[in-house]
């Protein structure tokens, strides 16, 4: 099946004016016709109608008692329209969005007799699932993968495939539910309604107009917003804002307006959708397929002619929307959650926010099914192994009749949505334009799914290399992406091997501190108890050995302890766990002279930080009271605060006032003395 956000969510907000004849047990209306009944007061099927594919053969035989599907989620208050606030005893979720709920639970529960239980994570989602399913006890029947953790749970091989309920999402009401085949095989459903991508193409209506041109929106309407319309807008923009002074405050941008500034990772990221590429896609690894190539040839074009301007390899990549927001640059893609602020900035300086989907490749039609703009998968859904097939089939249909419910009766106000995310949409000029074109993002959005499979830092990497020529590249994207290609047939090789081999895959690394290590002079670092400056435990394997990790030399050290000094991050232990995952943890060392009988030398600031009110003792960090505190060699004796202790025995943090407090100060040969501090908790 091929999986289009394109498609997917526009269907869902059209579907809201259906809202009213979709929902299931919402009651009748006075014009509703009586279903046909049997001579037992059954109802009998209308032959005129055709059956639904979700819906149970025989509902009479279902339960008497609801069967439970348990949800999960890593934050409840999302999903459960009942939960509510401990301390104010209100309602969490937003009024029509519980109403929504509460439809979509009604929903399933008069079709399927089903009821959703809402659980929620008490440890990372991972971790969660990977030991539920390693423990044969699921966690939940429909687990929510959150915050981009779908690749780690996809390695895990703790998701059942679905493909056997694939065809219940071929309507284009629930499409956008069902997210592209991986590695062969539908394991995701999607979980949010999307309106704008992660990184979203926007413009300043305000400043095209006065350079002369037609709206993008408008152009984009006519069908003529193409790769060489773009370049023709970037030329003509460039030219008449040559003379035109930007923001100095943020601008690098040569000192004058811009056409395009962008981060090349996102600008070219959505050139490849624009032409029907991908890195990885339903088929496999496309990263160098012939249509990504040509647009990363594409965005080397208008690199190399001044028409885009990129915020430098490795650059910030926020920079291009605070660049917009301040009037620097025409055209930017921004990341979405930037738009309602870059939008009142313009407001402000009466200017206008628009928006357009990405400009296409000449080759393809304006309704050609190859173009999209990419979108981030991420917040999606599985199926945990371990869920009977009867259970997981009914968990699936629950879920799709749930959203189905969910966003047929939250509808969708465009107006709105357009507006909050800082679209001038009423404009009257071009108002309308830009909100058609916001509703045309929605519905040509595809999704990304090379995140999930950790291609996608990688592919940066090596285009950002080849746009700039950094570390020896090639310029010619189609001869630097070759050199990455073993590594992402190896990554794809191991993930195959992962999931047809029918056990849970643990890939969750182990966690690793560190202390400070103090020696004296002349020790043989070899030799010291790496037990008391490590700890090392797994959330599957417990506390874990670091005798057995190994210890590796950074940052200009290299073990000698022959000098007295204070080596920062110097020594690193790495430890794996009994599937081989690995963290590591780098640790300060700190190399005194055992024979210092001086006292330390110590400056208090002059004006001391103040106590909060019943700020609970234990959380004052004395350091911070400290202006300088050094030992006969000048070794900073702050770097370790156990070397700073108060006398609390006079201070009460319950009640406001002037306290007495001593502080004693060791240095790391043992050598002590006191400061008497007047604190105050105010």
């Amino acid at each position: 099946m091929k999986n289009k956000l394109a498609k997917k969510l526009l269907a869902v907000v059209l579907a809201a004016t259906l809202a009213a004849g979709m929902l299931v047990g919402c009651g009748k209306t006075a014009t509703d016709t009586p279903a046909p009944t049997n001579s037992a007061g059954q109802t009998t099927p209308d032959p005129t109608k055709p059956a639904d594919p979700t819906k149970p053969a025989d509902p009479t035989q279902a339960p008497k008692e609801p069967v439970v599907i348990k949800y999960g989620s890593h934050w409840i208050p999302e999903l459960d329209p009942n939960y509510k606030d401990e301390v104010t005893g209100e309602y969490t979720m937003a009024e029509a969005r519980r109403q929504a709920a509460l439809a979509g639970l009604q929903a399933i529960k008069d079709e399927y007799n089903v009821v959703f239980e809402f659980v929620q994570y008490t440890e990372g989602t991972d971790v969660a699932l990977m030991k539920s399913v390693l423990a044969g006890d699921p966690y939940c029947d429909i687990a929510t993968l959150w915050n981009g953790v779908e690749a780690t749970v996809l390695g895990q091989n703790v998701l059942q495939p679905i493909d056997k309920w694939a065809d219940i999402f071929n309507d284009e009401e629930t499409s956008w539910m069902l997210d592209d085949k991986t590695y062969g095989h539908y394991y995701l459903l999607s979980f949010p309604s999307v309106y704008v991508p992660y990184f979203t193409f926007i413009y300043n209506a305000t400043l095209v107009e006065k350079a002369g041109l037609e709206d993008p929106a408008a152009v984009y309407l006519k069908g003529e917003w193409t790769w060489s319309k773009f370049e023709e807008y970037c030329t003509k923009l460039n030219a008449f804002y040559a003379n035109t002074p930007a923001d100095g405050a943020v601008s690098e941008a040569n000192g004058v307006v811009k056409a395009y500034v962008t981060d090349y990772r996102y600008a070219g990221l959505a050139a490849m959708f624009s032409n029907g590429g991908a890195i990885y896609d339903s088929t496999g690894i496309a990263v160098n397929n012939e249509k990504t190539i040509e647009s990363a040839k594409w965005i080397q074009k208008l690199h190399e002619n001044g028409l885009l301007t990129e915020n430098g390899y490795g650059g910030m990549w926020d920079r291009s929307a605070q660049e917009f927001q301040k009037g620097n640059t025409v055209f930017t893609d921004a990341p979405n959650w930037w738009l309602g602020g870059t939008g009142n900035s313009l407001a402000e300086r009466g200017e206008s926010q628009g928006i357009v989907p990405y400009p296409r490749a000449d080759r393809l039609s304006k309704d050609s099914d190859e173009y999209g703009m990419p979108n981030t998968v991420g917040d999606s859904c599985g199926i945990l192994k371990g869920v009977s097939e009867e259970k997981a089939e009914l968990a699936v249909k629950s879920y799709r009749l749930f959203w189905k419910t969910f966003y047929a009766t939250l509808g969708s106000d465009w107006n709105k949505e357009a507006a909050d995310r800082g679209f001038d949409i009423t404009n009257e000029k071009f108002g309308k334009d830009i909100l058609e074109c916001f509703k045309e993002v929605k519905k040509n959005l595809k999704a990304d799914m090379s995140g999930l499979l950790g291609f996608k830092g990688t592919w940066e990497s090596i285009f950002g290399k080849s746009l700039y020529g950094e570390d020896g590249t090639s310029s010619d994207y189609a001869v630097a992406v070759e050199t990455v290609l073993p590594e992402f047939q190896k990554v794809s090789q191991n993930m195959e091997a992962i999931l047809a081999s029918g056990e849970v895959h643990d890939n969750v690394a182990p966690e690793v501190k560190s202390g400070v290590v103090v020696v004296p002079v002349g020790t043989d670092l070899t030799k010291i108890d790496v037990t008391k400056y490590w700890t090392a435990s797994d959330q599957i394997d417990g506390e874990l050995d670091v005798t057995k990790g190994r210890v590796e030399y950074s940052n200009g050290f290299d073990g000698s302890t022959a000098a007295i000094g204070i080596f920062e991050k110097a020594m690193k232990m790495i430890v794996a766990d009994k599937s081989g995952n690995e963290n590591s943890s780098r640790a300060m060392v700190v190399v005194y002279n055992p024979d210092n009988k001086t006292a330390p030398t110590v400056t208090v600031k002059a004006e001391l930080p103040k106590i909060k009110l019943d700020q609970a003792p234990a959380e004052i960090n004395w350091v911070d009271f400290i202006e300088s505190a050094k030992d006969a060699d000048g070794l900073d004796i702050t770097k370790v605060a156990e070397n700073i202790v108060a006398n609390i025995s006079t201070l009460d943090t319950s009640t406001p006032g002037d306290y007495s407090v001593v502080l004693t100060i060791t240095d790391y040969a043992g050598n002590s003395v006191e400061e008497t501090l007047k604190v105050t908790v105010e």
